[in-house]
């Protein structure tokens, strides 16, 4: 009898009956027909099965979003939250220096204490008791404290946005999502409405796809063909930095927050949330800092202890998820996406054998037509 076998008949029980026959209705074909349990080694075990098999059409995705009424969803406008932020840093007493070049760091010691700006022809020199890098993409401050944030070019999202006027939507309040290498290889293109029939209309693609094709050229011909009559109003450009964090994010004086450290969900592009988050966290140990008057590496290391034991945790698994998307076929992404929950541990006697089972259990899902993530 083999591990089909004994996972179907663990399922089988009675107690599970209601378990397989949902199963069965998204679409997976229960392979064997054997009743009786003549393998022990599978009870007593917990079997995690997420997904489904049920691929559904456009119009049957926007009823199903339109009824479910928990599901919400925000677009931010970044403009106006931008300048929310600059308020605020002016009412509790900040100031905000423009048309400024920093073109180095202070150092006293192995200490940070400052910057070196250029307005115009003026070199000045800004002292700080902490120095935060926040300067966005291969932060070059981050690089001069000694912190590598340099990113490899599978890893860098190249991306450009279009700001679409006269739009005809036939949902205003649906976000649109689009895959594939003719869309948009190693990456995805997005649509955000926003109102008065204009609309962001977007695309990244990885840095190793941007040698071979033209990220505009590609948004272009999507645009042709969804909103055909449309008018472009502003276009913006940019890299996002979908790769493993720095193995270090402070130095004396010095920490690295946002894009700058790589804290942006690998998989999605998304960094506004996290960004947030981890200036939350630098933010409160910053305060603590200056209160004990320690801004050394030791006491800021908080900061990163912090950020990694809460959204940080989670970074390498989901780089190497997007990792395992990057390999899919267009095929495969067209596929219901089914996650194999997986406990192997080499120092634990019951779970040694754990990797077998997930890999027959992937090929399981592939040949009921499905696409087989491993957790």
């Amino acid at each position: 009898m083999g591990i089909f076998d004994s996972v179907y008949d663990y399922f089988h029980d009675k107690k599970n009956l209601e378990l397989l026959d949902k199963i069965e209705k998204a679409g997976v074909e229960i392979l064997s027909q054997r009743l009786t349990i003549k393998n022990q080694k599978f009870l007593g075990k917990s079997f995690v099965l997420t997904g489904t098999l049920r691929n559904l059409t456009r119009n049957e995705a926007k009823v199903k979003i339109r009824d479910d009424q928990k599901l919400k969803s925000y677009i931010l406008d970044r403009r106006i939250f931008e300048q929310r932020l600059a308020c605020k840093v002016i009412e509790q007493g900040g100031k905000i220096l423009l048309k400024r070049y920093v073109s180095g760091l202070i150092w006293a010691g192995s200490r940070i204490k400052g910057v070196k700006a250029i307005q115009g022809k003026k070199e000045q020199e800004l002292l700080a008791r902490i120095v935060i890098g926040a300067d966005g993409v291969e932060s070059r401050i981050a690089r001069w404290a000694g912190i590598d944030t340099t990113v490899p070019l599978i890893d860098m999202e190249i991306c450009v946005q279009y700001l679409m006027a006269n739009v005809n939507l036939e949902e205003n309040n649906l976000i649109e999502f689009y895959f594939g290498k003719e869309v948009a290889p190693g990456g995805y293109l997005w649509v955000f409405p926003k109102g008065d029939g204009k609309v962001n209309v977007g695309l990244g693609i990885s840095g190793e796809y941007g040698l071979k094709f033209s990220p505009q050229r590609l948004l272009d011909n999507f645009i042709q063909r969804r909103f055909p009559g449309s008018s472009c109003l502003a276009i913006t450009f940019g890299g996002v930095p979908c790769a493993l964090e720095p193995s270090s994010l402070v130095q004396d004086g010095f920490l690295v927050v946002g894009d700058a450290a790589h804290q942006v969900n690998p998989v999605t592009g998304g960094g506004i949330i996290s960004g947030i988050k981890a200036a939350q966290f630098a933010a409160e140990v910053i305060v603590n800092c200056l209160k004990e008057d320690d801004v050394s590496k030791r006491r800021l290391r908080e900061y990163e202890e912090k950020w990694r034991k809460s959204w940080g945790k989670d970074h390498k698994k989901l780089y190497k998820l997007k990792n395992a998307i990057y390999q899919l076929s267009d095929e495969d992404i067209n596929k219901p996406f089914i996650g194999v929950a997986n406990s192997f541990c080499e120092i634990v006697p019951g779970h040694i054998h754990l990797n077998r089972v997930a890999q027959v259990v992937k090929q399981a899902v592939r040949k009921a037509g499905g696409t087989a993530f491993e957790f």
